[in-house]
């Protein structure tokens, strides 16, 4: 285990699954509130977008169309038109009529205040409804929104103010009868538009979303994993076969080939410099046993002249150096070989003139004895001749 946490293919493998898993981490934290935040975004965009070409077609039915039906003796605006070919809706009336409409498409459309008609007051504003005018009414450029979860199903609700832009609506609510309020002014928040929309469907789309996301990733990092596994074992399977080479060599096996010497990369560079390292070692080697033959030669040289000359000591000149010596070292055999000749010669010669000078010696001593004895002999015979 410790062998496998200290290796390359560990250290290099190691940070991709750590890497995958905080990419993952970070996906599953922040795509789904980023696509939801983008959904939520793009869905308050669209329902800001209707209530904006809500409040254009109401101006301009306002400003070309009851505009003339003001002017008409036969024709009148009101709430009740129904059932009366002679009535056309409000502006107000036209918006609620409208939002019936976009109700069968999944879209709520609402117009309220808290300053409704007596038509309206039975119509009671709920607590977003209040949030909204509140907000609303101080930030009449703004935008109020929230969402909302109604059996099982998440709605956006998006409010914008609805202004008076129109001298003919200041003058229409502060005069009409039963208005609840009479002191209007071009620029006075007069209600709110909301559209209501059911966001379940993109909001589900977007955690679908997420989820092909995060295995996409997953299955990129499995497959980075993967390319990064293979890579990490052509590097690091020739690497431990120039390990397994380098311990050939060191174990003093040099006739092993070493594959990665072939290769054109940085491991063929180390392949090649074990070779050329590996017969650095075989001449190293050749030259080693070189020398120690040379010194068993020596040796060998040494021991017979030891011999011989041991033999010289004791006077034996009758053992010359009969075996070859090795090419260096046979001129000091034959010089041996003469010497021990030449020597033995010499001692010969020697002994011989000894001999010759012995023998003469004894010639002499001989000689010198018989001339003894006639001097004795002629001096006892002058005795006797000298008494007579």
């Amino acid at each position: 285990m410790q062998k496998m946490l200290k290796s390359i293919a560990f250290r290099l493998t190691f940070p991709i699954p750590l890497f995958i898993l905080l990419c993952l981490g970070i996906a599953w934290l922040s795509i789904p509130r980023i696509l939801e935040k983008n959904t939520i975004d793009f869905a308050t965009t669209s329902a800001t977008g209707v209530v904006n070409q809500i409040k254009a077609i109401r101006g301009y039915y306002t400003r070309n169309v009851i505009k003339d039906v003001k002017q008409s003796a036969d024709m009148s605006a009101g709430i009740d038109h129904a059932n009366d070919p002679s009535v056309i809706p409000l502006p107000a009336t036209f918006v609620h009529d409208v939002n019936a409409l976009l109700a069968e498409q999944g879209t709520s459309l609402s117009l309220y205040s808290p300053f409704p008609f007596p038509g309206r007051v039975g119509r009671e504003m709920d607590s977003f409804m209040q949030d909204a005018w509140e907000y609303l009414s101080a930030n009449p450029d703004g935008t109020f929104k929230r969402q909302e979860i109604e059996n099982g199903e998440t709605y956006l609700r998006v409010a914008v103010a609805d202004p008076m832009v129109a001298e003919g609506c200041v003058s229409c609510h502060n005069a009409h009868p039963d208005t609840p309020k009479s002191d209007w002014e071009i620029g006075d928040v007069r209600g709110v538009l909301e559209v209501r929309e059911n966001i379940q469907a993109p909001l589900l789309a977007s955690q679908d979303l997420t989820r092909n996301i995060l295995i996409g990733v997953a299955l990129a990092g499995l497959t980075l994993m993967l390319i990064a596994l293979f890579t990490i074992r052509t590097i690091t399977r020739p690497i431990t076969k120039i390990c397994e080479d380098m311990d050939e060599v060191a174990a003093g096996n040099l006739d092993g080939e070493v594959a990665s010497a072939s290769r054109g990369d940085e491991l063929g560079q180390i392949g090649k410099t074990l070779v050329s390292l590996r017969d650095d070692l075989k001449r190293a080697r050749g030259a080693e046993e070189e020398r120690a033959e040379q010194q068993r030669e020596q040796h060998d040289v040494v021991e017979k002249l030891s011999h011989g000359l041991v033999d010289l000591a004791n006077g034996n000149f009758s053992k010359p150096l009969t075996e070859p010596f090795p090419a260096d070292h046979e001129q000091l055999r034959s010089d041996f070989n003469r010497t021990l000749t030449t020597l033995s010669s010499t001692i010969s010669d020697v002994i011989n003139s000894a001999d010759s000078i012995r023998n003469g010696a004894t010639e002499i001593s001989q000689a010198s004895d018989d001339l003894s004895q006639r001097t004795e002999s002629q001096a006892a015979t002058l005795e006797q001749t000298a008494a007579a």
